[in-house]
Parts: C-alpha cells; sequence; structure tokens
C-alpha cells in the first residue's frame, strides 16, 4: 500500500495549498497561515493538523499545479487522485466520496455527503448540495446550481432476455448547461441534455432534452413556462438577499 493511498484514509480538517499568484491574496494567506500554524500547531497541537500538513505537501505536485488553493473537508476520499483536478478556491465539505475523474473549476462547492463516480467535470462558479449522486459522463457548465439530493443517473443496461432483464451496461452522457437551476431531489437519466439558463423544478425526473430558458416539472419532466433570456422576477414575499459564500 503506498503512502499517499495510507494518507487518503486519515481524517483531516482541512488542506490549504496554494492559489494562483495574486499579491493581495497571497499576504492575506500568508498571515492567515502563521496564526493558524502558531495557535494550532505550536501553542495548541493537534495531530490532524499534521496530517493535514503533510497531505498537502504530498499532493500539492500531483494534483495539476502548485500553485493553486484548495480547501478539502474532514472525512473526504479522494480515490484515483492523479485524475482528480481542483482549480483555485474550489471547496470539498465533509464526506464526499470522489472516484475515478473530477474536474472542479474555480469557486465552485461541492456540499457534505455527495458521491462522484466520475468521469465528471463541473465548471465554475457551481453549487452542488449535499448527498447528491453524480455519475460518470456528466459534465455540468459554469454557474450551475444544484439543489439537494440530485442523482445523475448516465449508467443504464440493455432490456437483457425475460431471465436477465437488466442486459449490458452502457454510459450515456449528461450535459447540464451555463446557469441552470436545479431544485432538491430531481433524478437525471443519461442521455440527456439541460439547455441553459433554464430551470428543474424539485422532484421532477428528466428523462429527454430540457430547452434553454424553460422551467420544466414532473415525472417525466415537462415544460409548463418559458423564460426570457434576461431576469426572470422575484418570488412572492419579502425580498431577502441569500447570504453570501464564504471562501476559503
Amino acid at each position: 500500500m503506498s503512502i499517499l493511498s495510507i494518507l487518503e484514509r486519515f481524517e483531516v480538517n482541512s488542506i490549504y495549498l496554494l492559489s494562483k499568484f495574486t499579491l493581495k491574496r497571497e499576504i492575506k494567506l500568508l498571515l492567515y497561515g502563521i496564526l493558524h500554524f502558531v495557535l494550532n500547531i505550536l501553542l495548541f497541537p493537534k495531530r490532524s493538523m499534521y496530517v493535514a500538513a503533510i497531505r498537502g505537501l504530498l499532493l500539492s505536485p500531483i494534483m495539476k499545479g502548485p500553485l493553486r488553493v484548495r480547501f478539502i473537508m474532514g472525512n473526504v476520499i479522494l480515490s484515483d487522485i492523479s485524475k482528480i483536478f481542483l482549480d483555485t478556491d474550489a471547496i470539498i465539505k465533509e464526506d464526499v466520496y470522489v472516484k475515478k475523474g473530477l474536474e472542479l473549476g474555480k469557486r465552485s462547492y461541492i456540499e457534505r455527503g455527495t458521491t462522484i463516480n466520475g468521469p465528471v467535470v463541473i465548471g465554475s462558479r457551481c453549487f452542488i448540495n449535499y448527498g447528491s449522486e453524480i455519475n460518470g459522463e456528466t459534465v455540468i457548465e459554469d454557474n450551475v446550481i444544484i439543489g439537494p439530493e440530485v442523482k445523475f443517473l448516465s449508467k443504464t443496461h440493455e432490456k437483457g432476455s425475460e431471465d436477465f432483464r437488466a442486459g449490458n451496461l452502457h454510459h450515456l452522457p449528461i450535459r447540464v448547461e451555463k446557469g441552470v437551476w436545479i431544485g432538491g431531489g430531481v433524478i437525471i437519466l443519461g442521455g440527456v441534455t439541460i439547455g441553459r439558463g433554464s430551470i428543474v423544478g424539485a422532484g421532477s425526473v428528466v428523462t429527454k432534452d430540457v430547452p434553454k430558458n424553460v422551467i420544466a416539472v414532473g415525472n417525466p419532466a415537462k415544460v409548463i413556462k418559458r423564460l426570457g433570456p434576461g431576469y426572470g422576477g422575484k418570488p412572492k414575499g419579502n425580498p431577502k438577499k441569500p447570504p453570501e459564500i464564504k471562501w476559503a
């Protein structure tokens, strides 16, 4: 068993690696790193901090570019590290399992309890909520918001004989285009494309392509409304600005 495979199984709180060079950010990270080191290692040492430091040092040249920042919480399992690429300010929260390949774009965020069976490509400024499952041959473009417990089921079977109906296994690609909003509990089947700027209502089952700039709901999901390319309007009730996501 290799050193990397052993380290992958350690429970760590966080890993900080360097970012693409911007002077203001580097100074901020450096000062935070010094404070973090003094408080958590020199004054109040914890075993997990040492593990995080060693793991970060070993992973930095392997994860395609040492000059990048990534923020990885505890209990994250990264399988096939050489196929994982996390861009600047990418965040993976607790209890996430990543197998095979993942590309995670700038400022994208994967919430706890999510499972990724790659190869999966996720663009910039995306949010994957907790408990989701994303299977291979899936591409999610920029600015996509995905609700909790959404499933991307790109695997399917041929219809076999009456003795064994689930025949040969196939992977059918799924593509979610830029700006899409997918509600909680949605199931998306293989071979589907969700068009740019569309909304898929909570609990829907997407069995065929969704055009751009529409609202689709139901099982199977059907278009119920078309949206303009601009601002879509406010929901009923008092307006409230959503809390800002604080990045690492």
